[in-house]
């Protein structure tokens, strides 16, 4: 997938935070397995320094291309996502998640 050399995780973390990557650090055409770990493995601290929980995520699972991992890492990107989005409206992040989750106890 292209999430599996980091490049398309690292461009992401930029547009959400910009200056946030140091792309002196990335190998944006990685030639081998191990570029694309070490890429994978700076896009898992970069995503941590925004804020990202990745408990037991490590950049070999993304450059393994494991699915569940990488969803996991892109729902905590989509979720900084519109938690800024929130934050420019000025509206109330927990009033919107109790809102949120009120609905999901409701659809059973």
């Amino acid at each position: 997938s292209d999430s599996c050399s980091g490049i398309v995780l690292l461009k992401v973390m930029e547009r959400l935070q910009p200056g946030s990557v140091d792309w002196g650090r990335v190998e944006g055409t990685p030639k081998n397995k191990y570029e694309r770990v070490a890429n994978c493995n700076y896009a898992t601290k970069v995503a941590k320094d925004l804020g990202c929980k990745l408990v037991g995520i490590s950049g070999q699972d993304i450059a393994d291309g494991n699915e569940k991992l990488l969803l996991a890492i892109w729902w905590q990107l989509m979720r900084k996502d519109f938690m800024q989005f929130l934050d420019e409206l000025d509206m109330d992040q927990a009033h919107v998640l109790t809102w949120a989750n009120a609905q999901v106890a409701k659809s059973g």
